[in-house]
């Protein structure tokens, strides 16, 4: 069988490497120069940062030790601590009653914390009610001042739209809010059990360096500087163009694993191919864009408290982490690094601002909080801009349920994997997962469907449990 990989990420790679295993003849096409997607890591000012704070979450232990043994080392078990800044106070993140308490004083927090123990007891009588969307989800869980402390303004900077337009599903997936024993536990000041993730010393992208290699040892070929043109079907066959070095080039391949943004790949299918009603759809599907900065100092004083730390108010910045945390990865004499991420919209006016401008705005903000450093010892490194980062459209929606639907018909002639390539949020370890039942769906072994229950399975993403 030959296969043809679009998109040379975990997904992709990770598609690449199990249908290698089966048998087949596979090429990887990579748009950029180096393979790694959104888990690449990058050199700037003496430090490896990644595009954001990646770890690789335990979701699968198999993927984790799977990686292990592509590294040739063993991953680094970390614990990351996180925060989020709040009227001129740093408090834990995900929320944590103990520390909600101590940090706002207990007059402050009073009703807060009888609002959560109300709405917890509510949930507990009344178990049948089904929330519609995240914000009626978070409220009956946190109660709504601290929905409103910790959800509400970090989801509409981070998403660019209020709770109440998102579905109930995202809550689920993406906040943890304790349980009454839990939170009693935080609040007499027993310890909880934190999570735990796993990181390669050297950066994120010594991951996808290492499935590159496999890759190419296995006899399968990666190709950087290739892009996809158009494909189209002949008969049994799909017929793949891509532009490299210059040249369009034609494959004919039995199988197309797409990982890249799936809007795009079924744009550039052959005029008859893709019914009308499925590129309106496709078409509809929406993005949050990232602009990362990063910033050096030498300023001794520099140093987040945590090593990521949320900004959900005035700054233009909406998250930072520091290299220099929980990947172990070191700066040169006293340096100090952060990445800070603005979430934005492709087209508006922060996406449009220019590298120097975002700089600059940046480094003014960062400069007036307490963890930075004096502004004239901050450096912007580099401004990396990642148009479709954050898939938004809900997995239930109707546009995302007809391209479901196209490319269930499509497969196994035409297979989507991965964050972008099945439009829906996932972390690294169901990445990787979605590329290898790519494979096993393209020769036969599985359904479309199971891709996508990776990643639409209603628990918490980064807790640690096993997903079937």
């Amino acid at each position: 069988m030959r296969i043809g990989v679009v998109g040379g990420g975990l997904a992709g790679l990770s598609a690449a490497r199990r249908a290698l295993e089966l048998g087949a003849d596979v090429e990887v096409l990579e748009s950029a120069g180096t393979v790694g997607g959104l888990a690449s890591s990058i050199r700037a000012g003496g430090l490896t940062f990644d595009l954001g704070p990646h770890t690789l979450y335990p979701g699968d232990p198999a993927v984790v030790q799977d990686v292990e043994t592509l590294l040739g080392t063993t991953l680094r078990r970390v614990s990351p601590t996180r925060g989020i800044w709040r009227s001129g106070r740093l408090y834990r993140f995900p929320f944590h009653l103990g520390n909600f308490v101590h940090v706002s004083g207990v007059r402050a927090a009073a009703r807060p914390v009888l609002s959560y123990f109300a709405a917890r007891a509510l949930g507990t009588l009344r178990p049948s009610l089904t929330a519609t969307d995240l914000e009626e989800w978070a409220v009956r869980r946190f109660g709504r001042p601290l929905y409103e402390f910790y959800v509400l303004h970090h989801v509409s900077k981070n998403v660019g739209v209020p709770p109440s337009e998102l579905p109930a599903l995202w809550g689920r997936q993406r906040i943890a809010i304790p349980d009454v024993g839990t939170a009693l536990r935080q609040l007499s000041g027993r310890a909880v059990p934190s999570r735990t993730s796993y990181y390669p010393q050297g950066g994120i992208g010594r991951i996808v360096a290492a499935l590159a290699v496999a890759v190419r040892h296995r006899g399968g070929s990666v190709r950087t500087g290739t892009t996809m043109v158009s494909w189209g079907r002949t008969g049994d066959e799909v017929e793949l163009r891509v532009q490299t070095d210059g040249r369009c080039v034609v494959r004919t391949l039995d199988t197309v694993i797409n990982t890249g943004p799936v809007d795009t790949f079924l744009r550039c299918a052959d005029e008859g191919t893709v019914p009308s009603s499925v590129h309106r759809a496709a078409g509809r599907l929406r993005y949050r864009a990232t602009v990362f900065v990063y910033l050096s100092t030498d300023d001794a004083a520099a140093g987040l408290p945590c090593d990521l730390c949320y900004f959900p108010q005035g700054e233009v910045f909406t998250r930072v982490y520091s290299p220099t945390g929980y990947t172990g990865a070191g700066a040169p004499g006293s340096s100090a690094g952060f990445c800070l991420e603005i979430h934005c919209d492709p087209g508006d006016g922060l996406w449009n601002l220019p590298d120097a401008d975002l700089g600059r705005l940046t480094v003014r903000d960062a400069a007036a909080l307490p963890f930075f450093g004096a502004a004239a010892r901050l450096r912007v490194e580099r401004v990396l801009r990642i148009r479709r980062h954050y898939p938004l459209s809900a997995p239930v929606s109707p546009d995302l349920t007809t391209v479901d639907d196209y490319m269930d018909g499509a497969s196994p002639s035409v297979v989507s994997a991965g964050r972008l390539g099945s439009h829906r949020y996932v972390n690294m370890d169901s990445a990787m997962r979605m590329g290898t039942l790519a494979a096993e769906v393209a020769y036969g072994l599985r359904a479309p469907l199971d891709i996508r229950r990776v990643a639409d399975d209603p628990v918490f993403v980064e807790d640690g449990r096993r997903r079937s």
